[in-house]
């Protein structure tokens, strides 16, 4: 019976009678806000988030095909051990490119205890292929009331399994031919001005020795590598040299 249940939902489009009632049960776009180069591939999942155990998702695709155009949409982690997917044969991607819209995709269980657990959960990846430029909706439909365009939950819980919940949805976005901001050019760079070399202090005259000396002069010289420097001893002496005394002699009167 539960199996039967989540077949009719999914696959003919006819809602079941009675809905099981949980608060905040929903579908999204994720990221809501993408971009992609011309000609480039981007992935965006369908992720649901339920108050409760679910058994089954199901949503239609819309987007503009003169800007994107559908290359794959596979079953998200969530439902991966999903018995049934269906509404995402190439023959619908390949129609759904020309109309823009990709018609009840579906998973589900097929019978109790199998379910993916309340929270959050990748329900589908779907990539596009850029073809133009400029932004593109992606639309989760609610509210046309068809039984078979709208998003749609299917309670996982025992007692109600398969029955459908009260889904709401949320939309995204691709922005295409979007390319890298490349930094300004900044020039070639100032010169640092670094602080102005003092020059070197001259050195200070050693002053000459009094009494009597031996001297190098100069008393500071530079000289190359390899090269040759001469300097001198000089002799400094505060009195004149000692010489042989003249004896004076006098006569005397007497």
């Amino acid at each position: 019976m539960h199996a039967a249940i989540a077949l009719a939902v999914l696959v003919s489009g006819v809602a079941v009678a009675g809905t099981a009632q949980a608060g905040g049960d929903s579908l999204r776009v994720d990221p809501a806000v993408a971009t992609v180069p011309k000609d480039g591939t981007v992935t965006v999942h369908v992720v649901q988030d339920a108050d409760v155990p679910t058994s089954g998702a199901s949503v239609s695709i819309y987007f503009d095909p003169t800007l994107l155009q559908l290359k794959t949409v596979a079953k998200g982690a969530g439902y991966a051990d999903a018995g049934l997917f269906n509404g995402a044969s190439p023959a619908a991607i390949t129609a759904a490119n020309t109309t823009g819209k990709l018609v009840q995709v579906g998973a589900s269980f097929l019978s109790a205890p199998d379910s993916v657990p309340a929270g959050e959960a990748v329900f589908l990846d779907v990539t596009f292929l850029a073809i133009g430029c400029g932004t593109a909706r992606i639309d989760l439909p609610t509210g046309v009331g068809d039984g078979v365009t709208d998003a749609l939950l299917l309670d996982g819980r025992d007692a109600s399994y398969g029955q459908a919940l009260q889904t709401s949805a949320a939309d995204g976005s691709v922005t295409t031919c979007a390319t890298a901001t490349e930094p300004s050019p900044t020039g070639h760079p100032s010169p640092t001005v670094g602080p102005s070399a003092s020059p070197s202090p001259s050195p200070t005259p050693t002053p000459a020795p009094t009494g009597n000396s031996m001297e190098i002069t100069p008393s500071s010289a530079t000289v190359a590598q390899d090269g040759q420097v001469s300097v001198r001893v000089v002799q400094r002496r505060s009195c004149r040299r000692a010489g042989p005394r003249r004896v004076s002699s006098s006569t005397r009167r007497s």
